[in-house]
């Protein structure tokens, strides 16, 4: 059975995409999607945009966040490793190995933080536990992790989507993972995916499934350091949030409002419907 969006979308030769970073993009910690942010989203769809939501958060959580809009958004998570457009089958990216898995569990160790591993299954997956990390899950609405041991989650590796090696105390630089893609985006919080996956990867997918026969534009909206390879995308014009990461305001084509001004509202209004006519 054929989606009747993607029908639609393969009727136009030339199409704008928005690819929408979630947290402190489009939504605050925790936070639900603001009316202004719904409205915007409403707007790119009846401009005939294709909307994307781009995130480091598991599919579960990123769908959560979907639901709450009027319109069906293809969905980019776990920093690209799974994928989910509209009317097709989730996948996962690039699955990860037992020795991937072994590697973010040294990396935690040296690094006093805790390995979470988030399954296809929607559960949540670590070997340790304390207060403080159950106090970092609570704080970003994550669901408590399930103990096993690591022989068990070297069995499950195949089924992570992401690690996020969280740290209580923060993350004052990226760290080095043999075989993974690291990408900061809440302060405790740095994620890994298999080597050369990130969310322009995802994107990527996302793009190439549609029948389109090129995109007059691609606009991509963020705020964190895990949105600078989007800006990379080709003919991407990056636009970052006042209030977000130092580095991604510097490659941003625009720099919007912050989040609590309604930065992702005031982009769609003023640069991308403008933009796409």
């Amino acid at each position: 059975m054929h989606d009747p969006w993607r029908l639609a979308m393969s009727t136009i030769s030339r199409r704008g995409a928005v690819v929408v970073d979630v947290d402190g993009t489009l939504v605050s910690t925790g936070g639900k999607v603001p009316p202004d942010a719904v409205e915007a989203i409403s707007a790119l769809a009846s401009a005939r945009a294709l909307v994307i939501l781009a995130t480091g958060r598991p599919y579960p959580m990123a769908l959560r966040v979907a639901q709450e809009l009027a319109v069906r958004p293809d969905v980019v998570a776990s920093n690209g490793n799974y994928v989910k457009p509209v009317g097709a089958p989730g996948r996962i990216a690039k699955p990860f190995t037992w020795q991937l898995v072994d590697a973010a569990l040294v990396a935690a160790s040296k690094n006093a933080a805790h390995a979470l591993c988030f399954s296809s299954d929607g559960r949540n997956y670590a070997v340790t536990s304390d207060e403080a990390f159950r106090d970092v899950l609570r704080q970003y609405g994550e669901p408590t992790a399930v103990q096993v041991t690591r022989t068990e989650l070297r069995r499950r590796s195949p089924t992570f989507t992401h690690i996020h090696l969280i740290r209580p105390s923060g993350w004052q630089q990226k760290i080095i993972v043999d075989g993974a893609t690291t990408a900061t985006s809440e302060p405790a919080y740095m994620t890994l995916t298999p080597e050369g996956v990130t969310k322009a990867t995802g994107v990527a997918s996302v793009l190439s499934s549609y029948p389109v026969e090129s995109w007059v534009a691609i606009f991509v909206v963020g705020d964190g350091e895990n949105d600078l390879p989007l800006f990379e995308l080709p003919d991407a014009v990056g636009i970052a949030l006042g209030s977000g990461s130092l580095k991604l305001r510097e490659k941003a084509r625009v720099v919007a409002p912050g989040l609590d001004e309604g930065g992702f509202a005031w982009a769609v209004h003023n640069i991308i419907l403008p933009a796409l006519g």
